[in-house]
């Protein structure tokens, strides 16, 4: 689910503000503005309601492919982001993101689940854009303890949350986490730069929690 919003303020409205929201592994017939009578979605329905809709936004079957398509204007194979494992999530240091676009006019932020290169600084948001990191890098969390498991060649845990490449301890539900930090750097921002946002949240991936 991809949501596009552009927001104007009196001090910068010849650049408005952008913020996109994408929904992880959410499928078109899960909402039930797309006609879903199981799943209730009323925040979204509204929000899709009082839009402007695109409807011919072709995404990859997984969510790194369709993340990286989006941030590059790419293709995924051209991207180096084929899959989810094996190195297969990692963006070519090449391509150039939404981020990099933006970086000069406004400030930018990337909020919640990278996985388009884990671990290694050359491949994680700030080299790619941003002015702020804040969530984490890897494929999928525990949303309260934000721990990724792993299960070779013995099952363990990794501690995955970082603002601005930085373990960081919180409590909360990963989700509000995400959209409370958004909230507050676009606040800070709002009277010095128009801010570029991309809220890339864990939810609704295989449930960890």
């Amino acid at each position: 689910t991809l949501l596009l919003t552009l927001s104007t303020t009196l001090a910068f409205s010849q650049k408005p503000n952008i913020v996109i929201v994408i929904t992880d592994d959410q499928g078109y017939s899960d909402l039930a503005c797309h006609g879903n009578t199981v799943i209730k979605t009323p925040h979204i329905d509204k929000l899709h309601d009082e839009s402007t809709v695109l409807t011919d936004y072709h995404v990859a079957p997984t969510c790194s492919p369709t993340r990286a398509a989006l941030l590059t204007g790419h293709w995924t194979n051209r991207t180096g982001v084929w899959h989810t494992i094996q190195g297969r999530s990692m963006i070519r240091e090449n391509e150039v993101t939404l981020g990099q676009h933006f970086s000069s006019d406004y400030a930018t932020g990337m909020f919640g689940k990278w996985h388009l290169g884990e671990w290694l600084p050359e491949h994680l948001p700030l080299a790619r854009g941003f002015d702020h990191q804040y969530g984490h890098y890897g494929w999928g969390i525990d949303y309260n303890s934000y721990l990724i498991p792993h299960n070779a060649p013995q099952p363990f845990c990794v501690f995955d949350w970082h603002r601005d490449q930085q373990p960081v301890l919180e409590k909360g539900y990963s989700t509000d986490l995400i959209a409370d930090e958004a909230i507050r750097l676009m606040t800070m921002h709002a009277e010095e730069k128009s801010h570029f946002s991309i809220m890339l949240l864990t939810a609704v991936i295989k449930k960890l929690y």
